[in-house]
Protein backbone atom coordinates (compact mmCIF):
# COMPACT_ATOMS: atom_id res chain seq x y z
CA UNK A 1 0.00 0.00 0.00
CA UNK A 2 1.15 3.57 -0.99
CA UNK A 3 1.62 6.08 2.05
CA UNK A 4 1.09 9.81 2.74
CA UNK A 5 1.70 11.53 5.94
CA UNK A 6 -2.05 11.87 6.15
CA UNK A 7 -2.54 8.09 5.66
CA UNK A 8 -2.97 5.18 2.92
CA UNK A 9 -3.54 5.84 -0.76
CA UNK A 10 -7.21 4.82 -2.01
CA UNK A 11 -7.87 3.44 -4.99
CA UNK A 12 -10.46 2.34 -7.60
CA UNK A 13 -10.62 1.56 -11.48
CA UNK A 14 -13.94 -0.56 -12.99
CA UNK A 15 -15.80 -0.93 -15.90
CA UNK A 16 -19.63 -0.32 -16.14
CA UNK A 17 -22.03 -1.82 -18.84
CA UNK A 18 -25.59 -0.21 -19.20
CA UNK A 19 -28.55 -0.74 -21.81
CA UNK A 20 -31.79 0.51 -21.95
CA UNK A 21 -34.52 -0.60 -24.03
CA UNK A 22 -37.98 0.60 -24.76
CA UNK A 23 -41.25 0.50 -26.92
CA UNK A 24 -44.50 1.97 -27.21
CA UNK A 25 -47.24 0.33 -29.53
CA UNK A 26 -50.85 -0.17 -29.41
CA UNK A 27 -52.17 -3.59 -28.23
CA UNK A 28 -54.57 -5.12 -30.76
CA UNK A 29 -55.85 -8.26 -31.35
CA UNK A 30 -55.16 -8.01 -34.85
CA UNK A 31 -51.57 -7.60 -35.60
CA UNK A 32 -52.22 -4.75 -38.59
CA UNK A 33 -54.26 -2.81 -36.33
CA UNK A 34 -51.60 -2.74 -33.45
CA UNK A 35 -49.04 -1.69 -36.02
CA UNK A 36 -51.62 1.54 -36.88
CA UNK A 37 -50.69 1.02 -40.01
CA UNK A 38 -54.22 0.02 -41.61
CA UNK A 39 -56.60 3.04 -40.82
CA UNK A 40 -56.45 6.08 -43.06
CA UNK A 41 -55.96 10.04 -41.56
CA UNK A 42 -57.65 11.95 -39.88
CA UNK A 43 -58.97 11.15 -36.75
CA UNK A 44 -61.32 12.39 -35.64
CA UNK A 45 -63.58 11.18 -38.66
CA UNK A 46 -64.60 14.69 -40.31
CA UNK A 47 -67.73 13.15 -41.21
CA UNK A 48 -68.75 13.44 -37.56
CA UNK A 49 -66.87 16.91 -36.67
CA UNK A 50 -65.16 18.83 -39.38
CA UNK A 51 -64.86 22.37 -37.37
CA UNK A 52 -62.65 24.40 -38.28
CA UNK A 53 -62.75 22.58 -42.06
CA UNK A 54 -59.53 19.94 -42.07
CA UNK A 55 -57.70 18.63 -44.88
CA UNK A 56 -58.02 15.86 -46.96
CA UNK A 57 -56.69 12.44 -45.41
CA UNK A 58 -52.83 11.65 -46.56
CA UNK A 59 -49.86 10.90 -45.39
CA UNK A 60 -48.20 14.23 -43.84
CA UNK A 61 -51.32 16.58 -43.02
CA UNK A 62 -52.55 17.20 -39.87
CA UNK A 63 -53.07 13.99 -37.25
CA UNK A 64 -50.90 11.45 -39.46
CA UNK A 65 -47.65 10.69 -39.16
CA UNK A 66 -44.69 10.57 -41.84
CA UNK A 67 -46.00 7.11 -42.02
CA UNK A 68 -49.30 5.74 -43.55
CA UNK A 69 -51.70 5.54 -40.16
CA UNK A 70 -53.83 6.94 -38.01
CA UNK A 71 -52.70 8.57 -34.79
CA UNK A 72 -55.02 8.44 -31.83
CA UNK A 73 -55.04 11.27 -28.82
CA UNK A 74 -57.12 13.48 -27.16
CA UNK A 75 -58.63 16.83 -29.10
CA UNK A 76 -58.72 17.63 -32.20
CA UNK A 77 -55.92 16.55 -34.66
CA UNK A 78 -54.55 20.21 -35.23
CA UNK A 79 -53.64 20.59 -31.39
CA UNK A 80 -52.14 16.74 -31.26
CA UNK A 81 -48.88 14.93 -32.45
CA UNK A 82 -48.16 12.29 -33.90
CA UNK A 83 -46.46 9.55 -32.29
CA UNK A 84 -46.49 5.90 -34.25
CA UNK A 85 -44.80 2.63 -32.81
CA UNK A 86 -41.42 3.09 -32.00
CA UNK A 87 -38.81 1.22 -30.48
CA UNK A 88 -34.90 2.44 -29.10
CA UNK A 89 -32.46 0.43 -27.77
CA UNK A 90 -29.18 2.51 -26.18
CA UNK A 91 -25.80 0.62 -24.63
CA UNK A 92 -23.65 2.22 -23.06
CA UNK A 93 -20.28 1.18 -22.05
CA UNK A 94 -18.07 2.99 -19.50
CA UNK A 95 -14.47 2.64 -17.16
CA UNK A 96 -14.11 4.90 -14.09
CA UNK A 97 -10.75 5.33 -11.96
CA UNK A 98 -10.93 6.96 -8.71
CA UNK A 99 -8.45 8.34 -6.33
CA UNK A 100 -8.09 9.61 -2.72
CA UNK A 101 -4.95 11.81 -1.20
CA UNK A 102 -5.00 12.00 2.26
CA UNK A 103 -1.65 14.36 2.45
CA UNK A 104 -2.08 15.25 5.99
CA UNK A 105 -4.48 14.26 8.54
CA UNK A 106 -6.89 17.62 8.13
CA UNK A 107 -5.65 18.11 4.20
CA UNK A 108 -7.58 15.66 1.99
CA UNK A 109 -7.83 15.59 -1.63
CA UNK A 110 -9.80 13.14 -4.32
CA UNK A 111 -10.02 13.01 -7.85
CA UNK A 112 -12.03 11.18 -10.31
CA UNK A 113 -12.12 10.30 -14.25
CA UNK A 114 -14.60 8.33 -16.14
CA UNK A 115 -14.67 7.97 -19.39
CA UNK A 116 -18.17 6.35 -21.99
CA UNK A 117 -19.21 5.78 -25.40
CA UNK A 118 -22.81 5.27 -26.65
CA UNK A 119 -23.79 3.08 -28.94
CA UNK A 120 -20.67 2.00 -30.35
CA UNK A 121 -19.37 5.35 -30.19
CA UNK A 122 -22.06 7.65 -31.70
CA UNK A 123 -21.31 9.59 -28.30
CA UNK A 124 -18.25 9.86 -26.62
CA UNK A 125 -17.54 11.85 -23.54
CA UNK A 126 -15.18 12.08 -20.61
CA UNK A 127 -15.97 14.04 -17.44
CA UNK A 128 -13.58 14.62 -14.41
CA UNK A 129 -13.64 15.83 -11.27
CA UNK A 130 -11.33 17.29 -8.34
CA UNK A 131 -12.15 18.17 -4.66
CA UNK A 132 -10.06 18.58 -1.48
CA UNK A 133 -11.03 19.60 2.47
CA UNK A 134 -9.15 21.73 4.48
CA UNK A 135 -9.79 21.20 8.38
CA UNK A 136 -7.74 24.22 9.54
CA UNK A 137 -9.16 23.57 13.21
CA UNK A 138 -11.10 21.36 15.55
CA UNK A 139 -14.33 23.71 14.23
CA UNK A 140 -12.99 25.55 11.14
CA UNK A 141 -12.73 23.93 7.35
CA UNK A 142 -12.13 25.00 4.18
CA UNK A 143 -13.64 23.07 0.77
CA UNK A 144 -13.74 23.26 -2.87
CA UNK A 145 -14.23 21.23 -6.12
CA UNK A 146 -14.63 21.28 -9.64
CA UNK A 147 -16.30 18.89 -12.41
CA UNK A 148 -16.97 18.69 -15.94
CA UNK A 149 -20.27 17.02 -16.56
CA UNK A 150 -22.60 16.24 -19.87
CA UNK A 151 -25.93 15.38 -20.51
CA UNK A 152 -26.12 12.95 -23.34
CA UNK A 153 -29.60 11.70 -23.52
CA UNK A 154 -31.31 14.29 -25.77
CA UNK A 155 -28.35 14.35 -28.22
CA UNK A 156 -28.68 10.08 -27.78
CA UNK A 157 -32.26 10.68 -29.33
CA UNK A 158 -31.43 12.44 -32.76
CA UNK A 159 -30.08 11.24 -36.33
CA UNK A 160 -27.31 14.49 -37.58
CA UNK A 161 -29.16 15.07 -40.82
CA UNK A 162 -32.35 13.84 -40.33
CA UNK A 163 -34.89 15.80 -41.46
CA UNK A 164 -38.80 15.73 -40.21
CA UNK A 165 -41.52 17.35 -42.74
CA UNK A 166 -45.07 17.56 -40.99
CA UNK A 167 -48.06 20.19 -40.77
CA UNK A 168 -48.35 22.41 -38.47
CA UNK A 169 -51.45 24.75 -37.39
CA UNK A 170 -50.32 28.72 -37.29
CA UNK A 171 -53.46 30.20 -35.64
CA UNK A 172 -52.05 33.65 -35.66
CA UNK A 173 -52.73 33.25 -39.09
CA UNK A 174 -56.08 32.30 -39.19
CA UNK A 175 -58.24 29.83 -37.79
CA UNK A 176 -57.21 26.61 -38.95
CA UNK A 177 -54.24 27.66 -40.82
CA UNK A 178 -51.59 25.29 -41.35
CA UNK A 179 -48.14 25.54 -43.28
CA UNK A 180 -45.14 22.75 -43.56
CA UNK A 181 -43.11 22.84 -41.03
CA UNK A 182 -39.74 21.05 -41.48
CA UNK A 183 -37.16 20.08 -38.56
CA UNK A 184 -33.39 19.14 -39.41
CA UNK A 185 -31.20 17.92 -37.08
CA UNK A 186 -27.24 19.71 -37.26
CA UNK A 187 -24.69 17.61 -38.68
CA UNK A 188 -22.71 18.34 -35.78
CA UNK A 189 -25.16 18.14 -32.80
CA UNK A 190 -23.92 16.26 -29.79
CA UNK A 191 -23.93 16.34 -26.09
CA UNK A 192 -24.04 19.71 -23.85
CA UNK A 193 -21.08 20.29 -21.64
CA UNK A 194 -21.36 21.53 -17.94
CA UNK A 195 -18.77 22.55 -15.53
CA UNK A 196 -19.34 22.77 -11.98
CA UNK A 197 -17.35 25.02 -9.41
CA UNK A 198 -17.69 25.10 -5.56
CA UNK A 199 -15.95 26.77 -2.82
CA UNK A 200 -16.68 27.18 0.61
CA UNK A 201 -16.22 27.70 4.57
CA UNK A 202 -17.84 25.91 7.51
CA UNK A 203 -18.15 25.78 11.21
CA UNK A 204 -18.41 22.66 13.09
CA UNK A 205 -18.74 22.82 17.53
CA UNK A 206 -21.13 21.59 20.35
CA UNK A 207 -22.39 24.13 22.40
CA UNK A 208 -23.32 22.14 25.79
CA UNK A 209 -25.03 19.29 25.17
CA UNK A 210 -25.90 20.82 21.66
CA UNK A 211 -24.60 21.20 18.50
CA UNK A 212 -23.81 24.05 15.65
CA UNK A 213 -23.17 23.57 12.04
CA UNK A 214 -22.56 26.34 9.57
CA UNK A 215 -21.62 26.94 6.11
CA UNK A 216 -21.04 29.41 3.35
CA UNK A 217 -20.35 27.88 -0.27
CA UNK A 218 -19.51 30.45 -3.45
CA UNK A 219 -21.30 27.89 -6.36
CA UNK A 220 -20.96 28.50 -10.30
CA UNK A 221 -22.48 26.16 -13.08
CA UNK A 222 -21.69 27.05 -16.71
CA UNK A 223 -23.54 25.21 -19.24
CA UNK A 224 -22.81 25.09 -22.83
CA UNK A 225 -24.66 23.59 -25.89
CA UNK A 226 -27.40 23.41 -24.71
CA UNK A 227 -29.76 21.29 -26.81
CA UNK A 228 -32.31 23.46 -28.56
CA UNK A 229 -34.44 23.38 -31.08
CA UNK A 230 -34.98 26.85 -33.27
CA UNK A 231 -38.57 28.08 -32.25
CA UNK A 232 -41.32 28.79 -34.18
CA UNK A 233 -42.65 31.79 -32.69
CA UNK A 234 -39.66 33.58 -32.88
CA UNK A 235 -38.92 32.91 -36.55
CA UNK A 236 -42.70 33.99 -37.24
CA UNK A 237 -42.43 37.44 -34.47
CA UNK A 238 -39.33 38.19 -36.31
CA UNK A 239 -40.10 38.46 -39.81
CA UNK A 240 -44.22 39.03 -39.04
CA UNK A 241 -44.25 41.07 -35.80
CA UNK A 242 -45.89 40.51 -32.88
CA UNK A 243 -49.44 38.37 -32.97
CA UNK A 244 -50.99 41.73 -31.36
CA UNK A 245 -53.44 44.48 -33.13
CA UNK A 246 -51.56 46.60 -31.67
CA UNK A 247 -48.13 45.95 -33.08
CA UNK A 248 -49.96 45.07 -36.58
CA UNK A 249 -51.05 48.29 -36.60
CA UNK A 250 -48.35 50.06 -35.97
CA UNK A 251 -45.20 47.75 -37.44
CA UNK A 252 -42.42 50.45 -37.24
CA UNK A 253 -40.72 48.58 -40.60
CA UNK A 254 -39.73 51.13 -43.46
CA UNK A 255 -41.86 49.52 -46.60
CA UNK A 256 -44.75 47.66 -44.40
CA UNK A 257 -48.18 48.83 -44.19
CA UNK A 258 -49.30 49.46 -40.77
CA UNK A 259 -53.11 48.22 -42.34
CA UNK A 260 -52.93 44.32 -41.13
CA UNK A 261 -54.69 42.88 -37.63
CA UNK A 262 -53.38 39.88 -35.44
CA UNK A 263 -55.37 36.47 -36.39
CA UNK A 264 -55.05 36.74 -40.25
CA UNK A 265 -53.17 35.74 -43.22
CA UNK A 266 -52.82 39.67 -44.19
CA UNK A 267 -49.49 40.06 -41.90
CA UNK A 268 -46.75 41.04 -44.20
CA UNK A 269 -43.38 39.64 -43.96
CA UNK A 270 -40.28 41.76 -43.57
CA UNK A 271 -38.33 40.91 -46.37
CA UNK A 272 -34.95 42.06 -44.67
CA UNK A 273 -35.80 40.64 -41.21
CA UNK A 274 -32.93 38.51 -39.53
CA UNK A 275 -34.64 35.43 -39.68
CA UNK A 276 -36.17 35.41 -43.00
CA UNK A 277 -34.12 32.37 -44.35
CA UNK A 278 -35.68 30.09 -41.72
CA UNK A 279 -39.06 30.24 -43.76
CA UNK A 280 -39.87 30.01 -47.79
CA UNK A 281 -42.26 31.86 -49.62
CA UNK A 282 -44.61 30.49 -52.66
CA UNK A 283 -42.93 33.16 -54.68
CA UNK A 284 -40.07 35.59 -54.08
CA UNK A 285 -40.06 37.85 -50.99
CA UNK A 286 -41.39 41.48 -52.10
CA UNK A 287 -41.27 44.28 -49.26
CA UNK A 288 -45.11 45.78 -48.32
CA UNK A 289 -46.69 42.97 -50.52
CA UNK A 290 -45.87 39.51 -49.54
CA UNK A 291 -48.21 38.21 -46.72
CA UNK A 292 -48.26 35.56 -44.49
CA UNK A 293 -50.90 33.99 -47.05
CA UNK A 294 -47.82 33.25 -49.35
CA UNK A 295 -45.95 31.31 -46.59
CA UNK A 296 -45.23 28.18 -47.50
CA UNK A 297 -42.86 26.74 -44.94
CA UNK A 298 -41.00 27.11 -41.73
CA UNK A 299 -37.52 25.77 -41.03
CA UNK A 300 -36.58 24.37 -37.80
CA UNK A 301 -33.22 23.08 -36.78
CA UNK A 302 -31.87 21.40 -33.73
CA UNK A 303 -28.63 22.08 -32.68
CA UNK A 304 -26.29 22.87 -29.59
CA UNK A 305 -27.70 26.30 -29.15
CA UNK A 306 -27.58 28.36 -25.63
CA UNK A 307 -25.27 28.33 -23.14
CA UNK A 308 -25.86 29.70 -19.22
CA UNK A 309 -23.69 31.12 -16.71
CA UNK A 310 -24.79 31.05 -12.89
CA UNK A 311 -23.23 31.32 -9.41
CA UNK A 312 -24.14 32.23 -6.16
CA UNK A 313 -24.19 31.58 -2.82
CA UNK A 314 -25.35 28.89 -0.45
CA UNK A 315 -26.24 29.56 3.04
CA UNK A 316 -26.83 26.71 5.55
CA UNK A 317 -27.15 26.77 9.31
CA UNK A 318 -28.34 23.75 11.50
CA UNK A 319 -28.76 23.93 15.55
CA UNK A 320 -30.18 21.50 18.42
CA UNK A 321 -29.77 21.41 21.81
CA UNK A 322 -31.90 19.15 24.86
CA UNK A 323 -35.10 20.86 25.25
CA UNK A 324 -37.46 19.00 27.78
CA UNK A 325 -37.33 15.15 27.38
CA UNK A 326 -36.56 15.24 23.51
CA UNK A 327 -34.54 18.27 21.31
CA UNK A 328 -35.50 21.42 20.17
CA UNK A 329 -33.62 22.02 16.80
CA UNK A 330 -33.35 24.47 13.83
CA UNK A 331 -32.26 25.01 10.39
CA UNK A 332 -31.89 27.33 7.69
CA UNK A 333 -31.07 27.00 4.30
CA UNK A 334 -30.86 29.95 1.49
CA UNK A 335 -29.79 30.29 -2.14
CA UNK A 336 -28.61 33.86 -3.50
CA UNK A 337 -28.19 33.76 -7.01
CA UNK A 338 -26.05 36.31 -8.24
CA UNK A 339 -25.63 35.86 -11.67
CA UNK A 340 -27.60 34.46 -14.55
CA UNK A 341 -26.64 34.33 -17.88
CA UNK A 342 -27.62 33.64 -21.25
CA UNK A 343 -25.09 32.94 -23.90
CA UNK A 344 -26.83 34.05 -27.08
CA UNK A 345 -26.22 31.55 -30.19
CA UNK A 346 -26.19 31.40 -34.11
CA UNK A 347 -27.76 28.93 -36.94
CA UNK A 348 -26.49 28.94 -40.44
CA UNK A 349 -24.59 32.01 -39.32
CA UNK A 350 -27.59 33.81 -38.34
CA UNK A 351 -27.74 34.92 -35.01
CA UNK A 352 -30.65 32.93 -33.34
CA UNK A 353 -30.97 34.58 -30.24
CA UNK A 354 -28.64 37.39 -28.35
CA UNK A 355 -26.92 37.23 -24.95
CA UNK A 356 -28.38 38.60 -21.95
CA UNK A 357 -28.61 38.81 -18.50
CA UNK A 358 -31.58 36.57 -17.44
CA UNK A 359 -31.88 36.91 -13.45
CA UNK A 360 -34.78 37.85 -11.29
CA UNK A 361 -37.03 37.54 -14.47
CA UNK A 362 -39.38 35.16 -15.93
CA UNK A 363 -37.91 34.57 -19.50
CA UNK A 364 -41.14 34.16 -20.78
CA UNK A 365 -39.86 35.41 -24.19
CA UNK A 366 -35.71 34.40 -24.65
CA UNK A 367 -34.07 31.89 -23.52
CA UNK A 368 -33.42 30.76 -19.96
CA UNK A 369 -35.75 29.80 -17.16
CA UNK A 370 -37.86 31.57 -14.08
CA UNK A 371 -34.82 32.96 -12.26
CA UNK A 372 -35.21 34.29 -8.33
CA UNK A 373 -32.82 36.12 -6.59
CA UNK A 374 -33.56 34.43 -3.05
CA UNK A 375 -35.12 30.91 -2.13
CA UNK A 376 -34.90 29.70 1.46
CA UNK A 377 -36.64 27.49 4.20
CA UNK A 378 -36.32 26.82 7.58
CA UNK A 379 -37.75 24.42 9.89
CA UNK A 380 -38.30 25.06 14.06
CA UNK A 381 -38.69 21.37 15.15
CA UNK A 382 -39.14 19.49 18.86
CA UNK A 383 -39.17 15.97 18.90
CA UNK A 384 -39.08 12.94 21.70
CA UNK A 385 -38.93 9.18 21.42
CA UNK A 386 -42.97 9.55 20.81
CA UNK A 387 -43.84 13.01 19.52
CA UNK A 388 -42.38 15.08 16.53
CA UNK A 389 -43.67 18.61 15.84
CA UNK A 390 -42.19 20.52 13.41
CA UNK A 391 -43.33 24.35 11.16
CA UNK A 392 -41.15 25.02 8.44
CA UNK A 393 -41.14 28.32 6.15
CA UNK A 394 -40.73 28.56 2.61
CA UNK A 395 -39.83 31.78 0.74
CA UNK A 396 -38.94 33.18 -2.28
CA UNK A 397 -38.43 36.40 -3.87
CA UNK A 398 -40.38 37.32 -6.93
CA UNK A 399 -39.85 38.02 -10.87
CA UNK A 400 -40.29 40.49 -13.07
CA UNK A 401 -42.01 39.39 -16.47
CA UNK A 402 -39.88 41.41 -19.78
CA UNK A 403 -42.77 40.27 -21.63
CA UNK A 404 -44.42 43.52 -20.63
CA UNK A 405 -41.59 45.32 -22.08
CA UNK A 406 -41.91 44.14 -25.39
CA UNK A 407 -45.76 43.62 -25.70
CA UNK A 408 -45.81 40.39 -25.84
CA UNK A 409 -48.60 40.05 -23.24
CA UNK A 410 -52.72 40.12 -24.41
CA UNK A 411 -53.78 43.81 -24.69
CA UNK A 412 -56.90 45.15 -22.55
CA UNK A 413 -60.23 44.65 -24.20
CA UNK A 414 -63.38 46.24 -23.09
CA UNK A 415 -66.33 43.59 -22.24
CA UNK A 416 -69.20 46.63 -22.49
CA UNK A 417 -71.15 46.86 -25.29
CA UNK A 418 -71.32 50.41 -25.08
CA UNK A 419 -67.32 51.07 -25.33
CA UNK A 420 -66.37 51.88 -28.86
CA UNK A 421 -62.47 53.05 -28.10
CA UNK A 422 -60.36 50.28 -27.12
CA UNK A 423 -57.03 50.77 -26.03
CA UNK A 424 -55.18 47.97 -27.15
CA UNK A 425 -51.72 49.19 -26.26
CA UNK A 426 -52.35 49.20 -22.67
CA UNK A 427 -51.25 45.85 -20.87
CA UNK A 428 -52.77 44.39 -17.16
CA UNK A 429 -50.12 44.59 -14.97
CA UNK A 430 -51.25 41.46 -13.01
CA UNK A 431 -48.08 38.93 -12.57
CA UNK A 432 -45.99 42.03 -14.27
CA UNK A 433 -44.39 43.02 -11.01
CA UNK A 434 -42.39 41.02 -8.91
CA UNK A 435 -44.17 39.58 -5.89
CA UNK A 436 -42.58 37.57 -3.09
CA UNK A 437 -44.07 34.17 -1.48
CA UNK A 438 -43.65 33.04 1.98
CA UNK A 439 -45.85 30.42 3.43
CA UNK A 440 -45.69 28.02 6.70
CA UNK A 441 -45.97 24.07 6.95
CA UNK A 442 -47.46 22.21 10.24
CA UNK A 443 -46.64 19.01 10.54
CA UNK A 444 -47.20 16.78 13.83
CA UNK A 445 -46.22 13.13 14.07
CA UNK A 446 -47.01 10.74 16.95
CA UNK A 447 -44.88 7.28 17.14
CA UNK A 448 -46.81 4.72 19.04
CA UNK A 449 -45.28 3.46 22.00
CA UNK A 450 -47.61 0.42 22.46
CA UNK A 451 -47.29 -0.64 18.80
CA UNK A 452 -43.49 -1.19 17.17
CA UNK A 453 -43.43 0.83 13.83
CA UNK A 454 -46.88 2.89 13.76
CA UNK A 455 -46.93 6.09 13.08
CA UNK A 456 -49.92 8.99 12.99
CA UNK A 457 -49.04 11.53 10.98
CA UNK A 458 -50.96 15.08 10.50
CA UNK A 459 -50.14 17.73 8.82
CA UNK A 460 -51.29 21.13 7.41
CA UNK A 461 -49.57 23.05 4.24
CA UNK A 462 -49.91 26.50 3.66
CA UNK A 463 -51.52 27.72 7.29
CA UNK A 464 -52.77 30.67 6.39
CA UNK A 465 -53.98 29.90 2.68
CA UNK A 466 -51.35 32.38 0.70
CA UNK A 467 -51.82 32.72 -3.19
CA UNK A 468 -49.34 31.78 -5.12
CA UNK A 469 -47.43 34.59 -7.22
CA UNK A 470 -49.55 35.62 -9.98
CA UNK A 471 -48.42 35.32 -13.63
CA UNK A 472 -49.59 36.11 -16.88
CA UNK A 473 -49.90 32.57 -18.39
CA UNK A 474 -52.44 29.91 -18.99
CA UNK A 475 -52.32 28.73 -14.83
CA UNK A 476 -52.46 31.87 -13.81
CA UNK A 477 -49.66 31.78 -11.29
CA UNK A 478 -46.01 30.38 -11.67
CA UNK A 479 -46.27 26.77 -11.45
CA UNK A 480 -42.61 26.33 -9.22
CA UNK A 481 -43.93 28.60 -6.69
CA UNK A 482 -46.88 28.42 -4.25
CA UNK A 483 -50.19 25.78 -4.05
CA UNK A 484 -52.90 27.06 -6.54
CA UNK A 485 -54.66 24.57 -4.05
CA UNK A 486 -54.48 27.43 -0.88
CA UNK A 487 -54.58 25.78 2.57
CA UNK A 488 -54.71 21.91 2.38
CA UNK A 489 -55.27 19.50 5.33
CA UNK A 490 -53.72 15.64 4.97
CA UNK A 491 -53.78 12.97 7.59
CA UNK A 492 -51.75 9.46 7.22
CA UNK A 493 -50.83 5.74 9.27
CA UNK A 494 -48.12 4.19 8.97
CA UNK A 495 -47.44 0.49 10.18
CA UNK A 496 -44.25 -1.42 9.01
CA UNK A 497 -44.34 -5.32 9.38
Amino acid sequence: AFQLPGGEIGWAVGMQSRQVEGRSSTNDDIEAEENMATQPCVWPDRAVVNIPAQVEPGVGTRGCPAIQGAFFSNGRVNIVTTIPPYYYDTQTWATFAELQLPVLENLNFSASVRHEEYNGGDLIGDIYSLAGKWDVTDNLYVRSSFGTNYRADGALELDPGAVDVATAGYGRFGTGAQRQRITTVGLDVGPENDQTFNFGVGWESDIGEGRLRASVDFFEIVIDGQLATTSDTTILNDIFGLNTAAAQSNRGVVGIPNTATNNSPGQFANCNANLISFVTFTAPCQQGITTAASLNEVLRYQVNGPGFITNGIDYSIDFAYPMFSGTFSAQLTATNNQVYKARGYSVNDILFEPSGNRLGTANYTRTGNESRRWRANAVVRWADETHNVSVRANYSSGVYNEAYEVGGLTAIVSNIAATTTINETVNSTYGIFPKEYLDFDLNYIYTAPFWEELELRATVLNIFDKDPSPAQGRSGYYTATGNPRGRIFEIGVTKKF
